[in-house]
């Protein structure tokens, strides 16, 4: 480096424009130096730029002789070129914190400067023309001039060329796709929308344009901006202070309209508004401020971008301790930043500490230290909060600004002149109104709105006159909202009453704002009848039914459309009045929506089979214009009115159930004791995966049917008002673009697949980054193969002399050896003799991941291999080793996927690999193999269509939609889908039986994708269909809460064939079901559900109930149904209460009482047979052992002989015609005295037994 400074010191005293190119070269340099990781990539990008000019000394005496002004003007270009060159370097390394920052810095100084190095070796080729150059050499000669002429007029025009290339390469690396889904996917991790909080700002001004400037000359603001003062004097905090609704986000807004006018040079502007009751905390601020940030600097962008898509949403994102570490990160890489803070005093609890204590003590401190200026600025109350956490730093009080004061009487008069030129009033009239609620104001804007929008929405002069009196205008803001209550609400007719305290009611207790085609449809829905009438929307505005306590602001993609504005209050102290004067009763209020949304989400359309004409009669009359809303905040509206004792609890706590039920099709496991459970049980069941995912499941299918719908009903205006114009929904119901969605499918399709798959490669040119893994193991297996530092690989790792062919180069793992024999001529798809094995084989079987990288490169494929079954194919070598990073290279990259050869052994190796328990080496299948671990395991097909949908872009219309809700749009009538059917629907339909065996969830929900009914009906040698094979297993542990079942995919199928198809020993799947205690209870519910002979009997006359009860599992389910008859007779002349007792192992008493509830007669029902049995009989042990004193069912004669009908019982018993019962009554006895049955031993003294 020393050497290096003393040659440049030597140019730079040469010419000052000398320096320009020099000076940079040393900063840069002298910066690098400092940090190992970047001086290479510095001395790298410099090697590039010398050989790009490397033949420019060749023209040196050309350039300074006559008529070479075309060169020269070249030489201007490569000046210009290195100047924007240096530009961008010293971008990267003059940054506070660059070092944190270097990685991701230097892949956006990599896109900017690649055009500049392209466009210096373009100029280079032009320059090398041999006639150019002959004329070089023969200047003096004359017959050279005529073709280095001709040369410069054509370099001329490509130089012009270039210069045009250069700057149009430049803008499109601002704005490429790849930043555009760096910034969906960091945007979808934060869980926030770019445009959310631009909403807020773009609300329009209260007042006029020059309002609220007074705040920019203020000193106190301009120390605070920088513009006063010696650095060491200027403030980095600043709070603006006064009275509820003052004006303060009014002017925190104008603050940031200021400071982002005057352009990036000035600094970066970050701002967040505590708005609403899901943005009051520091996690909802700091996901801002970061969404932001990625918007104003690309290498901000790329670092996040490197950080969180390894990270999970749900962990690492949702810590606060991991946001503040980004945040801080980010805003001392600035060297200029202001942050924005309104309304912090509505945070909730400690929040406001947890915030400003940052701030001060790590944040400032760390920002000084690395010479990055931050500035802070606070708005919000003087609460006894923030007064005390900021008595220290400086404040404008808007209470004691006489500007602030003039802007209230600015705008006062502007509105007075607009109000008495309604109501003709005169101009002193005028002045008098302009001068009271002036006067009135005590700095309040809020107040000055709200009045002078009470006035001018008055109806008639004499109203207006009548409010102006002095006795009943109002001199402050809490009667300003009484005078507008008692017009819109006391002195309106009743059912205008109601309608407004609807609204506010609404507004007021829901979660997230509410559009007015949400509210509209509350008004429309009968959730009891589960009808929606469309004439019972208000036809007024929602300004004009409830006045200035509430405002309107446009919607993210439909700004425009009236149905979608969201309605808030003006400001809360509007909802704290309304509250605190009884109003509006807030726990009555949740109350009201918890019960709407549950009886809502549970109603007959949400259940409604996609295809069925409730469905699509629900869908056109708007009735799903609340679902947006219903379906991600029910649960909160449960709990807020589960904090009541009165009968509203219990009313809430009903309609909870009800939704269960209806989560759980149909049953719920503890439904009994549930309606009598605390509070905080049924919340939590509500919060329960299986819950939410329930509810997802109703709501992709809705959402789908609306979608394709939707074209037919685009013309039909009260469904728009209702349902809104279309969006295409994320169907992840907690999502961010869940709610708003997106304009087409295709934005929709990629989005949703980074919640499938969402570790996502930093490195934008691997196929990780596109695809994505599905954990974060998976991508740090990824990175370890593909992305660690190989330096060493070239090395053999086998002593001794080189690779003698390329077979052995790859199994040693010597890069630089196979790139050797490739170079010499050697084909890389040759194979050893006759045996197809090839070099890719070798290097998959060795597990050297770059070698196979680089074979796959130059196009080798790796699904071939012998012609005979799957020997020496690549692919499938990988799979047998379970090699998972090997298997994501193999399936996406080089695949030629046109090559007819491929097709059938693509789905082939995948469904080998599956059916082998090898499920854990595909990267596309979430699926877990350890059975003794009782993980959980996913029946979601979604990743295998991903990878599908690649290999066979014809097999699918558009994708992949919701997994469950038609997940597969298949294409019958392509070559791919014939091939797909043929191949995984053999004859036996061995795959899909054999992956439901194996419990290969997402191999059968894939599976059944494809198939139709016809290929579920297909049997094996013992006459097992598919769902037969399904209740035979543990489909998942029984504590599962994943939605759909497969049982419940195949009758989806089906219709239900299935369910009724008995196998060769006439046993229906329900019968095999009931058996099988492992099995999960879903199956079992929609197994029952849909058989329709639950009475069926097998080969040998054994019912469903009768094996239930004999097993002692799921008997409260058959029962439940009322389908079952109890007295139903077997082969024997049994009931299924005396089978039971009669069966080879003891019944369970719990089972035995639950038969007795259903009829209680079975207790002393007799065989149907010539000796009468009872079932006390077969408690005793049958008729073999009634002279003897054992008994072999001792609880089962217990649970008889205590009953209240004991006497029937024993009467029953006494009838019996069998021989020896004289001796056995004698047994019976005995045994009630042992027992102490002194119930039973009356009885028998009484009837004389």
């Amino acid at each position: 480096m020393e050497h290096v400074e003393q040659l440049v010191t030597i140019f730079l005293n040469v010419h000052e424009v000398v320096a320009f190119v020099w000076g940079p070269i040393k900063l840069a340099l002298m910066a690098a130096t400092t940090f190992k990781d970047s001086i290479r990539q510095l001395l790298d990008v410099y090697e590039e730029i010398g050989e790009a000019l490397s033949n420019l000394a060749f023209f040196h005496t050309l350039i300074r002789s006559k008529g070479a002004e075309h060169l020269r003007l070249a030489l201007e270009d490569y000046f210009s070129d290195i100047l924007r060159f240096h530009h961008c370097v010293l971008k990267v390394f003059s940054r506070p914190n660059w070092k944190t920052f270097f990685i991701a810095a230097w892949g956006s100084f990599r896109r900017q400067a690649e055009p500049i190095i392209r466009a210096l070796r373009l100029r280079q080729g032009k320059l090398s023309h041999e006639r150019l150059q002959s004329h070089a050499i023969h200047e003096g000669v004359r017959d050279f001039r005529v073709h280095a002429d001709d040369r410069f007029d054509k370099l001329e025009a490509d130089l012009e060329k270039i210069r045009s290339t250069l700057a149009s390469e430049y803008l499109r690396s601002q704005t490429s796709s790849q930043d555009r889904d760096m910034k969906d996917l960091l945007e979808e991790r934060l869980n926030v929308s770019r445009s959310e909080p631009r909403s807020r700002l773009d609300s329009p001004e209260l007042s006029s344009p020059s309002a609220g400037d007074w705040i920019f000359s203020d000193p106190a603001f301009q120390s605070w901006e920088g513009l006063e003062g010696e650095p060491s004097s200027r403030t980095k905090v600043l709070f603006l202070s006064g009275s509820p609704g003052a004006g303060k986000t009014t002017l925190a807004r104008k603050v940031i309209r200021y400071l982002k006018g005057k352009g990036s040079a000035h600094g970066t502007t970050v701002y967040f508004f505590f708005n609403h009751a899901d943005k009051s905390s520091a996690k909802p601020m700091l996901r801002t401020i970061l969404s932001q940030l990625i918007q104003q600097d690309e290498p901000i962008l790329r670092y996040l971008y490197m950080k969180c898509s390894s990270m999970d949403k749900n962990i690492e994102l949702s810590s606060i301790a991991t946001l503040q570490d980004l945040v801080q990160d980010c805003l001392t890489y600035q060297p200029s930043t202001y942050v924005v803070l309104d309304g912090l005093d509505e945070c909730a609890e400690n929040e406001p500490n947890v915030i400003i204590t940052w701030f001060l003590e790590k944040v400032l401190p760390r920002a000084a230290s690395r010479g990055c200026h931050l500035r802070l600025f606070i708005s919000g109350q003087r609460d006894g909060r923030l007064d005390q956490l900021l008595s220290a730093q400086p404040q404008i009080r808007l209470d004691t600004v006489s500007s602030h004061q003039n802007d209230i009487e600015e705008y006062s008069k502007s509105r007075a002149a607009e109000i008495c030129a309604r109501f003709s009033q005169t101009p002193e009239q005028e002045d008098e109104l302009a001068s009271k609620v002036t006067q009135a104001s005590q700095g309040m804007f809020l107040y000055a709105q709200v009045v002078m929008d009470n006035f001018l929405s008055m109806g008639s002069i004499a109203e207006f006159e009548y409010e102006l009196e002095s006795d009943k205008f109002p001199y402050n803001l809490d009667k300003a909202y009484e005078r507008i209550v008692q017009r819109v609400v006391e002195n309106s007719k009743p059912w205008r009453q109601k309608t407004v305290k609807k609204i506010l009611g609404w507004i007021i207790c829901a979660k997230t704002p509410l559009r007015w085609r949400e509210i509209q449809s509350r008004f429309c829905i009968d959730v009891d009848k589960a009808t929606c009438n469309f004439k019972r929307r208000c036809l007024d505005s929602c300004k004009e039914i409830c006045s200035s306590l509430v405002d309107v602001a446009m919607c993210e993609l439909f700004g425009s459309v009236q149905s979608e504005q969201i309605v808030h209050m003006v400001h809360e102290t509007a909802s704290k009045y309304l509250i605190q004067r009884g109003t509006i009763n807030l726990l009555q209020e949740h109350a009201d929506m918890a019960l709407f949304c549950c009886r809502y989400l549970s109603s007959r359309p949400f259940l409604a089979d996609p295809k069925s004409d409730t469905l699509h009669d629900a869908i056109r009359s708007g009735y799903f214009g609340f679902i947006d809303y219903a379906a991600v905040h029910y649960s909160y509206h449960v709990q807020e009115a589960l904090d009541d004792t009165s009968v509203l609890r219990a009313a809430v706590v009903k309609s909870a159930v009800c939704l269960l039920e209806a989560c759980s099709d149909g049953l719920t496991p503890d439904q009994s004791t549930l309606e009598e459970s605390s509070a905080l049980a049924v919340t939590n069941s509500l919060c329960a995966e299986n819950t939410k995912e329930s509810v997802q499941y109703h709501v992709a299918t809705i959402q789908a049917a609306l979608e394709s719908r939707h074209d037919s009903l685009s013309g039909d205006q009260a469904y728009l008002d209702l349902s809104g114009p279309m969006r295409f929904k994320c169907p992840r119901i907690h999502c961010s673009k869940f709610a708003t969605g997106f304009r087409d499918k295709d934005a929709r399709y990629r989005h949703f697949n980074k919640h499938k798959r969402p570790f996502i490669c930093a490195d934008a040119d691997c196929f990780a980054h596109v695809v994505g893994c599905e954990s974060q193991q998976r991508l740090e297996a990824h990175m370890k193969a593909f992305h660690q530092d190989n330096s060493g690989v070239a090395f053999p790792s086998t002593k001794g002399t080189k690779p003698k062919d390329i077979f052995e180069a790859c199994k040693r793992g010597n890069l630089e050896e196979v790139k050797r024999f490739y170079s010499a001529g050697v084909q890389l798809n040759e194979s050893r003799t006759m045996n197809f094995i090839t070099p890719l084989y070798i290097a998959t079987q060795a597990g050297h991941t770059h070698v196979c990288k680089y074979l796959i490169d130059q196009g080798i494929n790796p699904f071939r291999g012998s012609p005979f079954g799957t020997k020496y194919i690549p692919m499938f070598e990988a799979i047998q080793q379970q090699n998972a990073p090997m298997i994501e290279l193999f399936i996406h990259t080089g695949l030629g996927f046109e090559n007819e050869f491929n097709m059938p052994q693509i789905p082939r190796c995948i469904a080998i690999a599956i059916l082998a328990g090898l499920s854990e080496a595909l990267a596309l299948i979430r699926v877990t193999q350890n059975r003794k671990s009782a993980k959980r395991l996913s029946a979601d097909s979604y990743p295998v269509h991903v990878w599908f949908r690649r290999v066979f872009p014809n097999l699918y219309h558009n994708g992949t939609s919701v997994s469950g809700a038609d997940s597969l749009i298949k294409r019958p009538d392509s070559a791919e889908y014939r091939t797909c059917k043929k191949t995984l629907f053999q004859s036996d339909n061995r795959f899909l039986r054999q992956a439901i065996a194996e419990e290969c969830h997402p191999l059968t929900m894939f599976l059944l994708d494809l198939a139709d009914k016809d290929d579920l009906q297909v049997t094996d040698d013992g006459g097992c269909t598919p769902m037969h094979i399904l209740a035979e297993k543990r489909i998942f542990p029984r504590d599962s809460d994943r939605r759909p079942t497969i049982a419940q995919r195949i009758i989806q199928i089906d219709g239900g064939a299935s369910a009724n198809t008995p196998d060769k020993s006439n046993n229906l799947p329900v019968y095999t079901a009931v058996g099988n205690i492992d099995i999960a209870t879903g199956a079992v519910q929609t197994l029952i559900a849909h058989t329709d002979n639950l009475n069926h009997r097998n080969s040998e006359g054994i019912s469903v109930i009768e094996r239930a009860a004999t097993e002692g599992h799921h008997v409260s389910m058959l029962l439940k149904t009322g389908r079952v008859d109890l007295f139903d007779r077997n082969e024997k002349g049994q009931t299924s209460f005396s089978s039971a007792i009669n069966g080879y192992k003891s019944p369970k008493v719990d089972v035995l009482e639950m038969l007795l509830e259903a009829a209680p007669t079975l207790a002393w029902t007799a065989d149907d047979t010539e000796d009468r049995l009872t079932p006390l009989h077969h408690a005793k042990g049958g008729k073999a052992l009634l002279g003897h004193h054992f008994w072999a069912k001792k609880d089962t004669a217990k649970l008889l002989l205590s009953l209240p009908e004991a006497e029937n019982v024993l009467r029953a018993f006494l009838a019996s015609n069998v021989g020896g019962n004289a001796e056995a009554c004698k047994q019976v006895r005995e045994f009630a005295r042992k027992e102490n049955l002194e119930g039973a031993i009356e009885v028998m003294d009484r009837i004389g037994f």
